[in-house]
C-alpha cells in the first residue's frame, strides 16, 4: 500500500538533489585553465551563392543565398522563438495571449485525436 508513495518520494529526493546540484554547477566559476564556452554569432547555414531551391514560378532564376551583411539584422533575431515571444509579449500583449491560445487549442486537439485513434 505504501510502496508507490515510497517510490515516487525517492524519485522527487533524487529530482531535487540533481536540480541543485545542477544549479551549483551553473553557477560555479570556470575550472582554472579553462576558458568559459560563448554564444558564436549567429551565421547563416549556406554559403553565398549556393541556389536555396525555393524556386516556385517557372520563369525567373533560382533564388541565390547571399552574404550575411546583406540580409537586415531582425531576421537573425527571429531562430529564438522564446525571445520572440517575449518581444511580441512587451509590443502588443493581446496578439501574444492569441498565440498562446491557439498553441494551447492546438495541443487539446492533438490530443484528442491521439484519443480518437486509440
Amino acid at each position: 500500500m505504501f510502496a508507490p508513495y515510497i517510490r515516487h518520494t525517492r524519485s522527487t529526493s533524487i529530482l531535487k538533489r540533481s536540480l541543485t546540484f545542477s544549479r551549483i554547477l551553473q553557477n560555479a566559476p570556470p575550472a582554472p585553465g579553462k576558458t568559459e564556452i560563448r554564444a558564436a554569432p549567429v551565421e547563416s547555414s549556406c554559403k553565398a551563392g549556393t541556389p536555396l531551391n525555393l524556386k516556385i514560378f517557372k520563369k525567373g532564376d533560382e533564388p541565390v543565398a547571399k552574404e550575411d551583411s546583406e540580409y537586415p539584422e531582425w531576421l537573425w533575431t527571429m531562430i529564438d522563438p522564446k525571445n520572440n515571444l517575449d518581444n511580441i509579449k512587451n509590443e502588443n500583449f493581446l496578439r501574444w495571449r492569441r498565440i498562446k491560445l491557439q498553441k494551447e487549442n492546438n495541443k487539446i486537439i492533438r490530443n484528442n485525436n491521439f484519443l480518437s485513434k486509440i
